[in-house]
Protein backbone atom coordinates (compact mmCIF):
# COMPACT_ATOMS: atom_id res chain seq x y z
CA UNK A 1 0.00 0.00 0.00
CA UNK A 2 1.36 3.42 -0.97
CA UNK A 3 2.04 6.13 1.61
CA UNK A 4 -0.86 8.20 0.27
CA UNK A 5 -3.39 5.40 0.61
CA UNK A 6 -2.04 4.51 4.04
CA UNK A 7 -2.55 8.11 5.16
CA UNK A 8 -6.14 8.05 3.88
CA UNK A 9 -6.75 4.79 5.76
CA UNK A 10 -5.34 6.19 9.00
CA UNK A 11 -7.47 9.32 8.71
CA UNK A 12 -10.59 7.24 8.02
CA UNK A 13 -9.89 5.10 11.10
CA UNK A 14 -9.39 8.24 13.19
CA UNK A 15 -12.65 9.82 12.02
CA UNK A 16 -14.70 6.65 12.59
CA UNK A 17 -13.14 6.16 16.04
CA UNK A 18 -13.83 9.78 16.98
CA UNK A 19 -17.44 9.42 15.80
CA UNK A 20 -18.00 6.32 17.97
CA UNK A 21 -16.29 7.94 20.96
CA UNK A 22 -18.33 11.15 20.58
CA UNK A 23 -21.57 9.21 20.26
CA UNK A 24 -20.84 7.16 23.39
CA UNK A 25 -20.10 10.28 25.44
CA UNK A 26 -23.30 11.97 24.32
CA UNK A 27 -25.66 9.04 24.77
CA UNK A 28 -24.48 8.14 28.28
CA UNK A 29 -27.13 9.08 30.89
CA UNK A 30 -28.97 11.18 28.32
CA UNK A 31 -32.05 11.68 30.49
CA UNK A 32 -30.05 13.58 33.13
CA UNK A 33 -30.31 17.36 33.50
CA UNK A 34 -27.60 19.72 32.18
CA UNK A 35 -25.06 20.70 34.87
CA UNK A 36 -26.00 23.81 36.82
CA UNK A 37 -22.66 25.48 36.01
CA UNK A 38 -23.21 25.38 32.25
CA UNK A 39 -24.96 28.74 31.89
CA UNK A 40 -26.22 31.67 33.93
CA UNK A 41 -29.30 31.75 31.67
CA UNK A 42 -32.22 29.67 32.93
CA UNK A 43 -33.36 29.32 29.31
CA UNK A 44 -30.89 26.51 28.70
CA UNK A 45 -32.69 24.41 31.31
CA UNK A 46 -36.29 25.13 30.28
CA UNK A 47 -36.32 26.09 26.59
CA UNK A 48 -36.01 22.57 25.21
CA UNK A 49 -39.34 21.72 26.84
CA UNK A 50 -40.94 25.11 26.24
CA UNK A 51 -40.11 25.13 22.53
CA UNK A 52 -41.45 21.62 22.04
CA UNK A 53 -44.81 22.30 23.69
CA UNK A 54 -46.68 23.09 20.47
CA UNK A 55 -45.60 19.80 18.85
CA UNK A 56 -46.59 17.95 22.03
CA UNK A 57 -49.90 19.82 22.36
CA UNK A 58 -50.87 19.13 18.74
CA UNK A 59 -50.30 15.42 19.30
CA UNK A 60 -52.28 15.38 22.56
CA UNK A 61 -54.99 17.99 21.97
CA UNK A 62 -54.95 18.66 18.22
CA UNK A 63 -53.96 22.31 18.73
CA UNK A 64 -50.82 24.17 19.95
CA UNK A 65 -52.83 25.39 22.96
CA UNK A 66 -54.14 22.85 25.42
CA UNK A 67 -57.09 25.07 26.42
CA UNK A 68 -58.78 28.29 25.37
CA UNK A 69 -57.13 30.06 28.31
CA UNK A 70 -53.63 29.00 27.30
CA UNK A 71 -51.51 31.96 26.14
CA UNK A 72 -48.70 29.86 24.71
CA UNK A 73 -47.91 31.10 21.18
CA UNK A 74 -45.75 28.20 20.13
CA UNK A 75 -42.94 28.15 17.57
CA UNK A 76 -44.60 26.42 14.65
CA UNK A 77 -44.72 29.58 12.54
CA UNK A 78 -41.31 30.95 13.57
CA UNK A 79 -39.43 27.64 13.36
CA UNK A 80 -41.37 25.38 10.98
CA UNK A 81 -38.42 23.12 10.18
CA UNK A 82 -37.59 22.22 13.79
CA UNK A 83 -41.30 22.00 14.63
CA UNK A 84 -41.75 19.42 11.87
CA UNK A 85 -38.77 17.42 13.16
CA UNK A 86 -40.04 17.57 16.74
CA UNK A 87 -43.55 16.55 15.69
CA UNK A 88 -42.24 13.58 13.72
CA UNK A 89 -39.98 12.40 16.56
CA UNK A 90 -42.63 12.72 19.27
CA UNK A 91 -45.24 11.05 17.08
CA UNK A 92 -43.09 8.04 16.20
CA UNK A 93 -41.02 7.56 19.35
CA UNK A 94 -43.15 8.93 22.17
CA UNK A 95 -43.70 12.25 23.92
CA UNK A 96 -40.46 12.49 25.87
CA UNK A 97 -37.82 15.22 25.84
CA UNK A 98 -35.09 12.61 25.75
CA UNK A 99 -36.32 11.51 22.31
CA UNK A 100 -35.74 15.04 20.99
CA UNK A 101 -32.23 15.00 22.43
CA UNK A 102 -31.28 12.07 20.19
CA UNK A 103 -31.79 14.34 17.18
CA UNK A 104 -29.31 16.90 18.52
CA UNK A 105 -26.83 14.14 19.31
CA UNK A 106 -27.01 12.96 15.70
CA UNK A 107 -26.52 16.55 14.53
CA UNK A 108 -23.53 17.11 16.83
CA UNK A 109 -21.77 13.92 15.73
CA UNK A 110 -22.45 14.91 12.10
CA UNK A 111 -20.82 18.30 12.78
CA UNK A 112 -17.70 16.58 14.14
CA UNK A 113 -17.49 13.99 11.35
CA UNK A 114 -18.07 16.46 8.51
CA UNK A 115 -15.55 18.96 9.91
CA UNK A 116 -12.88 16.28 10.33
CA UNK A 117 -13.62 14.77 6.92
CA UNK A 118 -13.20 18.07 5.09
CA UNK A 119 -10.09 19.12 6.98
CA UNK A 120 -8.49 15.70 6.44
CA UNK A 121 -7.94 16.71 2.79
CA UNK A 122 -5.80 19.67 3.85
CA UNK A 123 -4.11 18.72 7.13
CA UNK A 124 -2.18 15.73 8.46
CA UNK A 125 -3.64 12.94 10.58
CA UNK A 126 -2.29 14.39 13.83
CA UNK A 127 -4.27 17.59 13.28
CA UNK A 128 -7.39 15.58 12.47
CA UNK A 129 -6.94 13.44 15.59
CA UNK A 130 -6.34 16.34 17.98
CA UNK A 131 -9.25 18.36 16.61
CA UNK A 132 -11.49 15.30 16.83
CA UNK A 133 -10.61 14.71 20.48
CA UNK A 134 -11.13 18.40 21.26
CA UNK A 135 -14.56 18.48 19.61
CA UNK A 136 -15.58 15.24 21.33
CA UNK A 137 -14.78 16.17 24.92
CA UNK A 138 -15.21 19.96 24.88
CA UNK A 139 -17.59 20.76 27.72
CA UNK A 140 -19.57 23.35 25.75
CA UNK A 141 -20.14 21.24 22.65
CA UNK A 142 -20.71 18.08 24.70
CA UNK A 143 -23.48 19.35 26.94
CA UNK A 144 -25.21 21.39 24.23
CA UNK A 145 -25.27 18.19 22.16
CA UNK A 146 -27.38 16.66 24.93
CA UNK A 147 -29.99 19.44 24.98
CA UNK A 148 -32.77 19.77 22.39
CA UNK A 149 -32.22 23.42 21.47
CA UNK A 150 -32.15 25.12 18.06
CA UNK A 151 -28.54 26.31 17.85
CA UNK A 152 -26.72 23.06 16.98
CA UNK A 153 -28.87 22.37 13.89
CA UNK A 154 -28.02 25.90 12.73
CA UNK A 155 -24.31 25.24 13.34
CA UNK A 156 -24.63 22.07 11.28
CA UNK A 157 -26.07 24.05 8.36
CA UNK A 158 -23.03 26.35 8.51
CA UNK A 159 -20.68 23.34 8.58
CA UNK A 160 -22.46 21.96 5.50
CA UNK A 161 -20.86 24.83 3.59
CA UNK A 162 -17.31 23.80 4.55
CA UNK A 163 -16.84 21.24 1.73
CA UNK A 164 -17.74 23.52 -1.21
CA UNK A 165 -16.04 26.54 0.38
CA UNK A 166 -12.73 24.84 1.15
CA UNK A 167 -12.61 22.99 -2.16
CA UNK A 168 -13.27 26.29 -3.90
CA UNK A 169 -10.14 27.64 -2.20
CA UNK A 170 -8.27 24.61 -3.59
CA UNK A 171 -9.57 25.07 -7.12
CA UNK A 172 -6.40 26.69 -8.59
CA UNK A 173 -5.16 24.88 -11.68
CA UNK A 174 -7.69 22.08 -11.41
CA UNK A 175 -10.65 23.49 -13.36
CA UNK A 176 -10.96 25.89 -16.27
CA UNK A 177 -12.84 29.19 -16.28
CA UNK A 178 -16.16 27.64 -17.27
CA UNK A 179 -15.75 25.09 -14.49
CA UNK A 180 -15.05 27.85 -11.97
CA UNK A 181 -18.17 29.74 -13.02
CA UNK A 182 -20.24 26.58 -12.67
CA UNK A 183 -18.67 25.87 -9.28
CA UNK A 184 -19.44 29.40 -8.04
CA UNK A 185 -23.03 29.05 -9.24
CA UNK A 186 -23.41 25.72 -7.42
CA UNK A 187 -21.86 27.23 -4.28
CA UNK A 188 -24.23 30.21 -4.41
CA UNK A 189 -27.17 27.85 -4.84
CA UNK A 190 -26.09 25.81 -1.81
CA UNK A 191 -25.64 28.98 0.27
CA UNK A 192 -29.15 30.09 -0.69
CA UNK A 193 -30.56 26.68 0.31
CA UNK A 194 -28.72 26.73 3.64
CA UNK A 195 -29.97 30.26 4.38
CA UNK A 196 -33.53 29.23 3.51
CA UNK A 197 -33.37 26.22 5.83
CA UNK A 198 -31.63 28.17 8.59
CA UNK A 199 -34.25 30.92 8.54
CA UNK A 200 -36.90 28.24 8.98
CA UNK A 201 -35.15 27.26 12.21
CA UNK A 202 -34.59 30.72 13.66
CA UNK A 203 -34.48 34.24 12.26
CA UNK A 204 -31.15 35.01 13.95
CA UNK A 205 -29.51 32.51 11.59
CA UNK A 206 -28.98 35.42 9.19
CA UNK A 207 -26.44 36.95 11.59
CA UNK A 208 -24.52 33.73 12.10
CA UNK A 209 -24.33 32.73 8.45
CA UNK A 210 -23.09 36.26 7.80
CA UNK A 211 -19.97 35.55 9.88
CA UNK A 212 -19.28 32.40 7.83
CA UNK A 213 -19.74 34.12 4.47
CA UNK A 214 -17.65 37.14 5.48
CA UNK A 215 -14.80 34.92 6.68
CA UNK A 216 -14.95 32.92 3.44
CA UNK A 217 -14.83 36.12 1.38
CA UNK A 218 -11.59 37.09 3.14
CA UNK A 219 -10.03 33.69 2.54
CA UNK A 220 -11.12 33.69 -1.11
CA UNK A 221 -9.68 37.13 -1.82
CA UNK A 222 -6.18 36.26 -0.56
CA UNK A 223 -4.95 34.73 -3.87
CA UNK A 224 -5.69 38.05 -5.60
CA UNK A 225 -3.34 39.82 -3.20
CA UNK A 226 -0.75 37.05 -3.32
CA UNK A 227 -0.51 36.81 -7.10
CA UNK A 228 -0.68 40.49 -7.99
CA UNK A 229 1.67 43.33 -7.14
CA UNK A 230 -1.00 45.94 -7.95
CA UNK A 231 -4.61 45.72 -6.86
CA UNK A 232 -7.30 48.12 -5.61
CA UNK A 233 -6.41 49.35 -2.15
CA UNK A 234 -9.86 48.45 -0.91
CA UNK A 235 -9.05 44.77 -1.54
CA UNK A 236 -6.14 44.84 0.89
CA UNK A 237 -7.11 42.24 3.54
CA UNK A 238 -6.05 44.54 6.36
CA UNK A 239 -8.35 47.30 5.12
CA UNK A 240 -11.18 44.84 4.57
CA UNK A 241 -10.78 43.53 8.12
CA UNK A 242 -11.00 46.99 9.68
CA UNK A 243 -14.01 47.82 7.52
CA UNK A 244 -15.74 44.62 8.66
CA UNK A 245 -15.12 45.40 12.33
CA UNK A 246 -16.28 48.97 11.73
CA UNK A 247 -19.42 47.63 10.06
CA UNK A 248 -20.28 45.47 13.07
CA UNK A 249 -19.79 48.42 15.42
CA UNK A 250 -21.83 50.70 13.15
CA UNK A 251 -24.73 48.25 13.02
CA UNK A 252 -24.59 47.93 16.81
CA UNK A 253 -24.68 51.73 17.14
CA UNK A 254 -27.64 51.99 14.76
CA UNK A 255 -29.49 49.34 16.75
CA UNK A 256 -28.71 51.27 19.93
CA UNK A 257 -30.02 54.57 18.56
CA UNK A 258 -33.19 53.10 17.09
CA UNK A 259 -33.61 50.13 19.42
CA UNK A 260 -37.12 51.12 20.52
CA UNK A 261 -38.38 51.05 16.93
CA UNK A 262 -36.40 48.01 15.84
CA UNK A 263 -37.14 45.87 18.88
CA UNK A 264 -33.49 45.33 19.81
CA UNK A 265 -31.58 46.08 22.98
CA UNK A 266 -27.94 47.11 23.04
CA UNK A 267 -28.27 49.10 26.22
CA UNK A 268 -24.61 49.01 27.26
CA UNK A 269 -23.57 51.27 24.37
CA UNK A 270 -24.81 54.05 26.63
CA UNK A 271 -21.99 53.01 28.98
CA UNK A 272 -19.19 51.22 27.06
CA UNK A 273 -17.50 50.21 30.33
CA UNK A 274 -20.19 47.55 30.66
CA UNK A 275 -18.63 45.86 27.63
CA UNK A 276 -15.35 45.47 29.53
CA UNK A 277 -17.10 44.05 32.58
CA UNK A 278 -19.21 41.66 30.55
CA UNK A 279 -16.27 39.65 29.26
CA UNK A 280 -15.46 38.29 32.75
CA UNK A 281 -18.90 36.67 32.98
CA UNK A 282 -18.90 34.76 29.71
CA UNK A 283 -19.17 31.00 30.06
CA UNK A 284 -17.47 30.52 26.70
CA UNK A 285 -14.32 31.85 28.39
CA UNK A 286 -14.38 30.57 31.97
CA UNK A 287 -15.60 27.07 31.04
CA UNK A 288 -12.60 26.62 28.71
CA UNK A 289 -10.02 29.27 29.69
CA UNK A 290 -6.98 27.54 28.20
CA UNK A 291 -8.76 26.66 24.95
CA UNK A 292 -10.12 30.17 24.56
CA UNK A 293 -6.75 31.77 25.32
CA UNK A 294 -5.01 29.57 22.74
CA UNK A 295 -7.68 30.46 20.17
CA UNK A 296 -7.12 34.17 20.81
CA UNK A 297 -3.33 33.82 20.54
CA UNK A 298 -3.65 31.82 17.31
CA UNK A 299 -6.03 34.44 15.92
CA UNK A 300 -3.52 37.18 16.72
CA UNK A 301 -0.80 35.19 14.95
CA UNK A 302 -3.01 34.72 11.87
CA UNK A 303 -3.83 38.45 11.79
CA UNK A 304 -0.16 39.36 12.22
CA UNK A 305 0.74 37.27 9.16
CA UNK A 306 -2.18 38.87 7.32
CA UNK A 307 -0.96 42.38 8.12
CA UNK A 308 2.70 41.68 7.32
CA UNK A 309 1.84 39.82 4.07
CA UNK A 310 4.20 36.95 4.91
CA UNK A 311 1.74 34.58 3.22
CA UNK A 312 2.86 35.96 -0.16
CA UNK A 313 5.94 33.71 0.02
CA UNK A 314 4.08 30.55 1.04
CA UNK A 315 4.06 27.56 -1.28
CA UNK A 316 0.72 26.30 -2.58
CA UNK A 317 0.03 23.75 0.19
CA UNK A 318 0.98 26.07 3.06
CA UNK A 319 -0.94 28.95 1.49
CA UNK A 320 -4.10 26.84 1.25
CA UNK A 321 -3.74 25.89 4.91
CA UNK A 322 -3.28 29.55 5.76
CA UNK A 323 -6.47 30.44 3.89
CA UNK A 324 -8.33 27.95 6.09
CA UNK A 325 -6.62 29.46 9.15
CA UNK A 326 -7.84 32.89 8.07
CA UNK A 327 -11.36 31.57 7.57
CA UNK A 328 -11.60 30.12 11.08
CA UNK A 329 -9.85 33.07 12.75
CA UNK A 330 -12.15 35.65 11.17
CA UNK A 331 -15.26 33.53 11.63
CA UNK A 332 -14.38 33.34 15.32
CA UNK A 333 -13.94 37.11 15.55
CA UNK A 334 -17.08 38.02 13.61
CA UNK A 335 -19.42 35.51 15.25
CA UNK A 336 -18.08 36.33 18.71
CA UNK A 337 -18.47 40.09 18.23
CA UNK A 338 -22.00 39.82 16.82
CA UNK A 339 -23.16 37.94 19.92
CA UNK A 340 -21.02 39.95 22.33
CA UNK A 341 -22.56 43.22 21.13
CA UNK A 342 -26.03 41.93 21.96
CA UNK A 343 -27.45 42.68 25.39
CA UNK A 344 -28.75 39.11 25.64
CA UNK A 345 -25.93 36.71 24.83
CA UNK A 346 -26.29 33.32 26.55
CA UNK A 347 -23.70 30.61 26.00
CA UNK A 348 -25.66 28.77 23.32
CA UNK A 349 -25.47 31.84 21.04
CA UNK A 350 -21.67 31.49 21.09
CA UNK A 351 -21.85 27.95 19.71
CA UNK A 352 -21.25 29.43 16.25
CA UNK A 353 -17.75 30.39 17.45
CA UNK A 354 -16.95 27.04 19.06
CA UNK A 355 -15.86 25.05 15.99
CA UNK A 356 -13.46 27.84 15.05
CA UNK A 357 -12.16 28.12 18.62
CA UNK A 358 -11.37 24.41 18.76
CA UNK A 359 -9.71 24.44 15.33
CA UNK A 360 -7.48 27.36 16.28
Amino acid sequence: MTAGRLSVLYKAIIIVSIAVFSLALRIHSLDSDPPDYLSWSAAIYIDEGYKALDARNILKYGTPRWSEHDRYRGHRDESPFIHAVQFMILKNFGIKIVNLRYFNIAVSVAIIVLTLFVLSFFFNKRTVFLLGIAMSVNVILLFHSRIALYELPMVFLCVLLFPPMFFYLDRTGKIDRAGRILFVFALALMVALVIWLGMRIKGSFALYIGSVLAAFAFAAILPVVKNRTRYPRILDPKNLFFMAIGGILLVSFVLYVWQANLGFQVRYLGNPLILLGKIWFLEIIYLQPNTFLMAVLCTIAVLKILGSRRYVNYDRERFLQYQIDVFFALQFIFSFLVVYMSSYSPLRYFLFSEVSILFL
